[in-house]
């Protein structure tokens, strides 16, 4: 069987096309939902080459990933883990149909996922601010050599390990109609993890600097995270930010392979 490669916007962008179709012949390669939001946005800036891209790879047998808060309400539905990251249906629709190309329905789209995570980001700001306070009231950095707490890796290791400590705990306070059964084998689990995670690392941020990141900026930060998520269902990531979406993945999924370009995945025997 294939593997289950997740894919981002810089190698995506970055990749001879050519490789990028023979790559999703032989693999599972999922063109993520955040991804696919960036391509839009891109496109209502005038680059419809990359929407033009994701058509051609999905018809050489890519896959497009579905909507992260989607897969969330689906477990909630369905009290069940899902089994796939796919979005079938858009892949059949994208593969057998034509790339948008209306300014203004490429624009709503766009404007609408930003608009859908607006009351998520500024949650977990609160997330953060509450983080913030652990940290100060409890001394929580007081043991930590300075040198560990400079390395964004080092940290983001750090804030896995505290809050699957305290995992039920905070699951209780966010989901508290799921928290009864989740456990990490669900999406939803592993989504609030690193919503979490990115909690900390925005209070850290203020224990720095005096201030959490503005609302841009954790937007940004959130959209990057939801590359990772995607590890839950899928092998591998290829991805060349080491801002955030790398040392995350290798903190939160360890056992994954995580690649900087498409020659590198190893593909199965």
């Amino acid at each position: 069987m294939a593997n289950i490669v997740v894919i981002d916007k810089n190698v995506f962008q970055g990749s001879p096309l050519d490789m990028l179709c023979e790559f999703a012949e032989h693999q599972t390669l999922v063109i993520s939902y955040p991804l696919c939001v960036e391509c839009l946005v891109a496109a209502s800036r005038g680059r419809g080459d990359l929407l033009d891209r994701i058509h051609k790879v999905v018809r050489a047998g890519g896959c497009c990933g579905a909507q992260p808060l989607k897969l969330v309400e689906s477990e909630k539905v369905s009290r069940s883990p899902v089994q796939s990251i796919v979005d079938r249906s858009a892949t059949e629709m994208i593969a057998n149909g034509t790339p948008p190309d209306d300014p203004e329905y490429i624009a709503m789209e766009a404007e609408k996922y930003q608009h859908d995570l607006g009351p998520i980001v500024e949650g977990m700001l609160q997330l953060g601010e509450t983080h913030y306070g652990s940290i100060v009231e409890k001394g929580y950095l007081s043991g930590m050599r300075a040198t560990d707490m400079e390395d964004r890796s080092t940290r983001l290791r750090l804030w896995v390990e505290a809050t699957d400590k305290m995992a039920q705990k905070l699951l209780e306070t966010s989901a508290p109609d799921m928290a009864s059964y989740l456990t990490p084998e669900w999406y939803t689990w592993q989504d609030h993890r690193l919503r979490w995670v990115l909690a900390f690392e925005w209070a850290y941020q203020k224990a720095k600097s005096g201030s959490l990141p503005p609302y841009r900026y954790a937007s940004h930060d959130f959209h990057d995270m939801q590359y990772v998520t995607y590890l839950t269902r899928a092998d591998a990531l290829i991805t060349r930010d080491e801002r955030l979406v790398a040392p995350l993945a290798r903190a939160a999924f360890p056992q994954k392979c995580l690649s900087s370009d498409l020659g590198s995945v190893t593909r199965p025997a």
